[in-house]
């Protein structure tokens, strides 16, 4: 999903929760996702979320070799978002256009 954003000129710093934005119109992720995480999918503190959110992130950056946009201290920015699956996000600054092209 990450690739196909920034294919239509969508990347933006919160591409991780767009991604998952995105992947939640999908009936089928969805009930996936619904499923691993045996509930409320919006609930804070599930330690199931705490196995497959940072990995859906780290892929994310993988898939299209992104960088993370630096916070003050020089440590990735973050954003805290609610009522979403995940509580915050680690920001962007761009990603690779050979990346997305390859893909």
């Amino acid at each position: 999903m990450a690739v196909e954003l920034c294919r239509t000129g969508r990347f933006a710093p919160s591409l991780t929760l767009d991604s998952i934005r995105a992947c939640e119109d999908d009936t089928e992720w969805l009930a996936g996702y619904t499923r691993f995480v045996g509930g409320d999918i919006h609930q804070n503190g599930n330690p199931l979320k705490q196995h497959i959110n940072p990995e859906f992130g780290r892929r994310v950056k993988a898939r299209v070799r992104a960088e993370y946009q630096p916070s003050k201290n020089g440590k990735p920015a973050r954003r805290q978002v609610k009522n979403e699956i995940i509580g915050s996000c680690t920001l962007f600054r761009d990603s690779d256009p050979a990346a997305i092209e390859t893909s």
